[in-house]
């Protein structure tokens, strides 16, 4: 089964901590969303976070930050983004599947499951630990995270070898609104890039019933299984 790959780029989590929000682009495979649950252990995306206005005498404390709250933190450094310095750095979200989530303990997690010839793909935050990341953040940088201001991006490229249809509604698809139940049938070797809308993003402040106990998991996508 070929690895999964995602990417996550954050301007606060590629996370990009920036005016209280941040952005998530992340890329997906189906051949690994269809081969999820042949592994018991989880699958690590890959990710990038950057963070606005990080000069490099602050990069340590950056770096402390980070280590503190997310999983395989490497290669902290600073870039030069739009004319602003910034703090950037990879690190490793998990993405697990099975018939129930049984609990993550990273801030951020993805989790597939697999349910009447469906890949349901939901996006995922430990509350406990999100609300550990927000007091840090705002102990160092005198900002709290504001999900209704940040990006969640993820891309899903079919490399299965056949035609995929995405059912979705409440994001933007590839750029354009979808407010309402659609769906897209996506050829292979090209892809769909998913945005959570603000109904969706505002929806993580609160828990539902539906929720696993600590987390918040909101419905991203559902794909049918080729």
């Amino acid at each position: 089964m070929k690895k999964i790959k995602w990417s996550i780029l954050i301007v606060l989590l590629a996370l990009v901590i920036t005016a209280c929000g941040f952005d998530l682009d992340s890329t997906a495979y189906v051949v690994d969303i269809v081969n999820i649950n042949d592994t018991s252990a989880p699958l690590y995306a890959n990710a990038t976070i950057i963070n606005s206005y990080i000069e490099e005498e602050e990069i340590s404390e950056f770096e402390t930050l980070l280590t503190h709250h997310l999983s395989n933190v490497e290669n902290v450094r600073v870039e030069e983004i739009d004319y602003t310095p910034s703090g950037v750095a990879e690190f490793s979200i998990p993405m697990f599947g099975g018939d129930t989530f049984t609990g993550s303990q990273d801030v951020f997690s993805i989790y597939v499951k697999h349910q009447n010839g469906q890949a349901l793909i939901y996006f995922i935050i430990n509350q406990e630990k999100y609300d550990a990341l927000d007091a840090e953040v705002y102990e160092t940088q005198y900002q709290n995270l504001d999900l209704s201001q940040s990006t969640i991006k993820i891309e899903v490229v079919n490399d299965s070898g056949k035609d995929v249809i995405f059912h979705t509604s409440g994001v933007f698809v590839n750029g354009s609104p979808v407010p309402f139940d659609e769906s897209f049938t996506i050829e292979h070797r090209d892809s769909i890039e998913l945005t959570l809308g603000d109904v969706l993003k505002e929806s993580f402040k609160f828990h539902t019933d539906d929720d696993p106990k600590g987390y918040t998991m909101r419905l991203i996508t559902s794909m049918d299984l080729p």
